[in-house]
């Protein structure tokens, strides 16, 4: 899958959320990396608000993505490559994923 396959209004449609912006984007010699903010809501909610951030090779094609909260996705796990094929296949991930650590945030008091 391609960086510039990753439409913010197509992933807002999907999620059905309240916006997705691209936060940063950062082009390098080797590719790049950049960040998309999701947000729920009209204000920023911990644990509900999640970012996805990754770098691309130099030809645009995706080396990882990580999905966590929003201003903190760095230290949670890659989403795993294979649903990385597409982005219908990356949104069918996001749309069980998501409100999977939503519901974890919440069991652990930080909603």
């Amino acid at each position: 899958m391609l960086k510039a396959e990753l439409k913010t209004s197509e992933i807002k449609k999907e999620l059905k959320a309240f916006k997705v912006i691209q936060r940063y984007h950062n082009k390098n010699k080797s590719g790049g990396n950049f960040a998309l903010e999701i947000r729920f809501n009209e204000e920023f909610k911990r644990g509900v608000d999640m970012e996805i951030n990754g770098s691309y090779s130099v030809d645009g094609s995706l080396i990882h993505l990580n999905l966590g909260e929003l201003w903190g996705s760095g230290g949670y796990p890659l989403i795993p490559f294979e649903n990385l094929k597409s982005l219908s296949v990356l949104l069918e991930y996001l749309k069980t994923e998501i409100p999977e650590r939503q519901k974890i945030n919440k069991m652990m008091g930080e909603i």
